[in-house]
């Protein structure tokens, strides 16, 4: 999947850097984007609407607010 979002990249003449890794997201989204100098955070959300949860969820948000950079969220 990261090859292909990379290639798919490469046919509009623009680069993408994906990378994997296990463990809390919370920590390692922001820590991975100050690390490498990540200028933008593209994510992936369920936008689930429960009431005691925000529309982008709990990572998403944590996100946001961990790192001072622009955030796209995708449903």
């Amino acid at each position: 999947m990261l090859s292909a979002a990379e290639e798919t990249a490469a046919e509009y003449d623009r680069g993408i850097d994906t990378d994997s890794a296990f463990g809390d997201p919370q920590r390692l989204i922001p820590d991975y984007a100050r690390e490498n100098a990540v200028d933008h955070i593209v994510m992936g959300v369920h936008g689930r609407a429960e009431e005691d949860r925000s529309l982008v969820g709990r990572v998403a948000e944590t996100v946001f607010f961990r790192f001072p950079v622009s955030v796209t969220t995708i449903r």
